[in-house]
């Protein structure tokens, strides 16, 4: 071996640059966070940020503290009713979103069962708040509008925009009857 190569494997390897990349070094809190928070999910300030900011709905969402304080001060039943109807668009809007968002971390089927439970929150507090004061009749109406709306207005503007893009539908027999023997199953003789 020659005198220049003994020299280069003699020579000593901690001053030479590393050929493999080493990381920075993060802070604790950062791999706290990346430990916690998945990779590409907004954090939690960044979600109240959304929830506040991420519509103009939300701007209603101030006649929900004046709702609750019409109540207390007992202002009359119209401007009662105005502020909580007003209240209660934002919050609607919200828990879609919400339940929207649920389903795409819990898969289509329990999204959806969510979505219908959900969807129909308003006729259920209004058919608790009605029970509470005995009002049977209100409760028998609501229920009546809340069953109609969702078989007919939903299923027209289904067939309406449907029809938009096929001019001509199909549609499976089996589950036609099979759908519609237990919408008819409900009904008593």
């Amino acid at each position: 071996m020659s005198a220049e190569v003994e020299h280069l494997v003699l020579q000593d390897t901690s001053t030479l640059p590393s050929l493999s990349p080493t990381r920075p070094k993060r802070p604790m809190k950062a791999k706290l966070r990346s430990a916690f928070l998945p990779k590409g999910q907004p954090t939690y300030l960044e979600s109240f940020k959304w929830f506040l900011f991420g519509s103009w709905w939300n701007v209603l969402l101030v006649f929900i503290p004046l709702s609750f304080i019409s109540h207390f001060v007992k202002w009359n039943a119209a401007a009662r009713f105005t502020l909580s109807f007003l209240a209660i668009m934002p919050l609607a809007k919200l828990l879609g979103e919400a339940t929207d968002q649920l389903s795409i971390r819990v898969g289509q089927t329990v999204g959806a069962l969510l979505n219908a439970s959900f969807g129909n929150a308003v006729e259920v507090i209004i058919g608790i708040v009605a029970l509470i004061q005995g009002e049977i009749r209100i409760v028998q109406t609501s229920m009546l509008g809340s069953i109609l709306s969702n078989i007919l207005l939903v299923l027209g503007c289904a067939f309406i925009a449907g029809g938009f893009k096929h001019h001509e539908g199909s549609f499976q027999a089996t589950g036609a009857q099979a759908a519609s023997s237990v919408r008819y199953s409900f009904i008593p003789y």
